[in-house]
């Protein structure tokens, strides 16, 4: 993990306040070849951060990393509105680095008619004292609490 604290702080994630020494790293692959996409989401809790800190900024918030471990590159779909989004390929030896308020949903697109591939990825939480990762799960709901955001983010097809 020392060598991915030394990459990220080459990145400046540091300067962007996350704290490096508790990275948290998940290996992640598509299912199968039927698998399509995840459910939209943000990998932490806005409503969270907005208690500990009324008048957070986008400084406070952590940050996603996500880094292809195969030739095949990873997929991800990433929304700039409700309605905007936009699929792309992330390739081996990239990284993508997303603030936690993006929504987005990794993916397996159904224009890819490659079998068999693996599209393997590591995923990293880069926290910061303000915004922690949640255990074992990801925000998939509005900031109400209730309202689904698989109902407020979708894919056009």
């Amino acid at each position: 993990m020392k060598a991915f604290e030394h990459y990220f702080k080459s990145l400046g994630m540091e300067k962007k306040g996350v704290t490096l020494h508790n990275l948290i790293c998940n290996v992640l692959k598509n299912i199968s070849d039927d698998f399509d996409f995840q459910e939209a989401h943000q990998d932490c809790f806005p409503k969270v951060i907005s208690i500990k800190v009324p008048n957070y900024t986008k400084l406070h918030l952590s940050w996603s990393a996500i880094i292809p471990m195969t030739s095949d590159g990873s997929w991800i779909t990433i929304w700039y509105s409700q309605d905007v989004h936009r699929t792309f390929q992330i390739k081996y030896g990239q990284t993508l680095l997303l603030r936690s308020d993006v929504m987005h949903c990794g993916s397996h697109p159904g224009v890819d008619l490659k079998t068999g591939a693996n599209y393997y990825q590591l995923h990293f939480y880069l926290q910061t004292e303000f915004q922690m990762a949640p255990d074992n799960e990801v925000n998939k709901f509005h900031i109400d609490g209730t309202t689904s955001l698989t109902t407020l983010y979708c894919q056009t097809i």
